[in-house]
């Protein structure tokens, strides 16, 4: 598994060490935890600039997302280690890390199609995998707390990371997703200070970052 595969494998295992999961779905009983919800709470870096957040991004690209999404479980590999780069766990006891017996992530899959790029290896009319963390397998509704979902159907420019095994991935699930107006300028969501006009993107665009 390349370096890269590895870090999203460990931050996927580092956003279930931290999931909040109710009394019920931690004991065995199975009838109980069909009902309760998992929550995921998870840490992402946050942007204090357009330019931070481009420079970040492998991809970015405004997208029309598919009308039905898929789920998919992602078994991670146990990150092992003292690097917080490569093992958000290190450092962290043994009693934060308890959690579901289940060590798999639940991620709501969504398709986009490619309208414009702006960086990255990517073509008008692309179909890409973009996954978010959460969705329902087996029963069990898994969501994570905070943070907003794409939005299918809808237009929307989104600032990613690619993986090769693995759908992409937002940035930061609240600075990473923007709708568009008609003039094709990103709206922020709400609690997203982070507001750049699609000037201040294509600038970015054509220079580089």
């Amino acid at each position: 598994m390349s370096r890269k595969a590895t870090r999203a494998a460990a931050l996927a295992c580092a956003a279930l060490t931290l999931v909040s999961v109710l009394s019920s779905c931690a004991s065995g009983n199975d009838a109980a935890r069909s009902k309760t919800p998992v929550t995921y709470r998870a840490a992402y870096p946050s942007y204090d600039s357009l330019a931070a957040l481009f420079k970040r991004a492998d991809l970015v690209i405004q997208a029309r997302l598919g009308d039905q999404t898929r789920i998919q479980t992602i078994n991670p590999d146990t990150p092992t280690g003292d690097d917080p780069r490569l093992n958000p766990s290190a450092g962290v006891t043994a009693p934060a890390q308890t959690g579901p017996r289940d060590s798999s992530i639940v991620l709501t899959v969504y398709q986009a199609k490619v309208l414009k790029v702006f960086k990255g290896t990517a073509g008008k009319g692309q179909l890409i995998d973009v996954g978010q963390l959460g969705g329902e397998s087996e029963g069990v509704v898994y969501a994570e707390a905070g943070t907003a979902s794409l939005k299918k159907g809808g237009t929307q420019l989104l600032f990613l990371e690619v993986y090769p095994d693995a759908p992409a991935s937002l940035l930061n699930p609240n600075q990473g997703q923007y709708d568009v107006d008609a003039a094709g300028n990103p709206i922020s969501l709400p609690g997203n200070t982070l507001k750049f006009s699609l000037g201040d993107l294509n600038k970015l665009s054509q220079t580089g970052g």
